[in-house]
């Protein structure tokens, strides 16, 4: 986690504002709930949510274009600890969807050797219009699962 002084908090907050903190609080509140509730039912739940926005987006955060939105996701996620590529991805497929953006997130999972045992990791990006938008940095070298939405599985 990189710690940001409070003068380049300030300076933060003066370029984006409430969309920040927003940010900010929605990839913490991520990070929490998925210390206590299994991944399904938090996604579960936010895709309930997500319909309900993609239909009717908050009307002040309307006009806020994708890149800012993730902008806004990959800066708190600097200040949350533990927020991973699946923390990132469900806090921004969440305010993406408020800004009446539908973006769909991805999991990966990717043979890892690690002292010689065989392992799998896992990476969770974002797609928008068919282009990766958040977690672009070697997602390609990890096989995607189905899309949870279309009934691709039960992670």
């Amino acid at each position: 986690m990189r710690v940001i002084s409070i003068r380049c908090a300030v300076q933060l907050l003066r370029e984006d504002g409430w969309g920040l903190i927003r940010a900010v609080a929605v990839v913490a509140a991520v990070r929490l709930v998925l210390w206590w509730l299994p991944f399904r039912t938090v996604y579960v739940h936010l895709q309930n949510r997500k319909r309900n926005f993609t239909r009717r987006p908050d009307s002040y955060l309307e006009n806020v274009p994708v890149q800012r939105v993730i902008r806004r996701v990959q800066r708190a996620s600097r200040v949350v600890p533990g927020a991973t590529c699946l923390v990132q991805g469900l806090a921004a497929e969440k305010l993406l969807a408020q800004a009446g953006h539908i973006a769909v997130l991805r999991i990966g999972v990717a043979r890892a050797d690690a002292a010689g045992e065989k392992q799998l990791s896992a990476h969770a990006w974002i797609e928008y219009n068919g282009e990766v938008v958040l977690g672009g940095a070697g997602y390609n070298r990890f096989t995607p699962l189905p899309p949870l939405e279309k009934g691709g599985g039960n992670y």
